[in-house]
């Protein structure tokens, strides 16, 4: 669950620290969804000004955790058994959720449910207790998938961290206090990959995602698997990719299984599919330009090959401002180009379509 919720307070208002902004206001990207979504913005302000006085943070915090959560927390007592809050920011810096509070409605709709706050700053691994006497297990995030896939060796210490405490009194907790628990994606750099086919095959390798998964619950740590949707049409919000939970029954069962010989095919490594073979180009195309950043609202750090490059903004050309924002930047000449024309291998335009690309001041 996102931890700012109805407070919208992760994106700040930049002249009001923590005042509540509309998230969705003036977004090219939201449609006529923009209207919506500030209406519903007034709509829950409005409500924790009547309930509570006024629409301050405290109140607005206040307000989601006991009549939004404590909602949820009666509703689900006896079919949730615990909570994940992302972006648990609850710090002099920044705050959207009143862990604390969190904590004590928890405990009095539900008891037994234990929860854990991925805080979203500061060094993810090893593990770490990021709310301590509040969280029940680690919020077990790994580093940024944007910087390093789930698998690799940078993450190992969020193991060894729990292998560390599994002779101890207590085994599997942490510094004593929270069980260590590691939250992974079956994928390799994104969480969801909405859209993709139902039989995508998951990134890791299968010996290594059955020999991290077993160290960890047997030095009694805990474990989650990631799965994401096929999509976000109707009939389609409860359906799961076949391949990625496919993945994750073959993982579990050679993890649990107290019989598995060393040589079990467990540790045999994960096919993954043939990709069908790429046309090699008639011509020379010119290497995708690794130094080019899109220049729309202040970011430049978009290079090419990267997973922001998604397949509506390389089909885009930068017909007006609007668009220009998004789909221009600056090559390592510094030239001004669309994402297609500094990005023909990234966005897979052909020889003939790169040379009748037009710069973005033609287009």
């Amino acid at each position: 669950m996102a931890s700012q919720g109805p407070a919208n307070l992760k994106i700040k208002d930049k002249d009001n620290a923590f005042g509540p902004q509309f998230k969705w206001g003036g977004s090219l990207n939201f449609g006529n969804g923009t209207v919506l979504a500030e209406q519903a913005d007034t709509n829950w302000l409005e409500h924790v000004s009547r309930r509570y006085g006024n629409s301050n943070l405290e109140n607005i915090l206040r307000a989601f955790a006991v009549d939004i959560l404590g909602y949820y927390f009666e509703k689900y007592s006896d079919v949730v058994d615990g909570y994940w809050f992302d972006h648990a920011r609850d710090d002099d810096s920044a705050q959207y959720i009143d862990t604390q509070l969190v904590k004590q409605v928890l405990n009095k709709y539900d008891p037994t449910a234990v929860v854990a706050f991925n805080a979203g700053y500061g060094p993810n691994v090893p593990l770490t207790v990021r709310s301590p006497f509040y969280e029940d297990f680690t919020a077990g995030h790994p580093n940024k998938i944007g910087d390093y896939s789930h698998f690799n060796l940078i993450n190992l210490p969020m193991v060894t961290s729990i292998e560390e405490t599994a002779g101890s009194i207590m085994p599997g907790l942490i510094g004593s206090r929270s069980v260590g628990h590691i939250f992974m994606t079956t994928l390799e750099s994104s969480w969801n990959a909405v859209g993709n086919t139902v039989d995508l095959q998951p990134a890791w390798d299968r010996a290594q995602a059955v020999e991290w998964m077993k160290r960890t619950v047997s030095s009694e740590g805990s474990w989650t698997w990631n799965v994401p949707r096929q999509g976000y049409l109707t009939g389609e919000f409860s359906l799961l990719q076949s391949g990625a939970l496919n993945f994750i029954k073959e993982v579990s069962d050679c993890v649990y299984n107290p019989d598995l010989p060393p040589d079990s095919s467990c540790y045999d490594p994960w096919i993954l599919p043939t990709p069908a073979p790429t046309p090699i180009p008639v011509c020379d195309l010119p290497l995708d330009d690794n130094v080019w950043s899109y220049t729309g609202g202040g970011n430049f750090n978009k290079y090419c090959g990267t997973t922001y490059w998604s397949a509506t903004r390389c089909a885009s050309c930068a017909m007006d401002n609007k668009h220009d924002l998004y789909y221009t930047g600056m090559d390592s000449a510094g030239q001004s180009l669309s994402a297609r024309k500094a990005c023909p291998n990234s966005c897979g335009l052909t020889c003939a379509q790169w040379v009748d690309e037009p710069n973005v001041e033609s287009c």
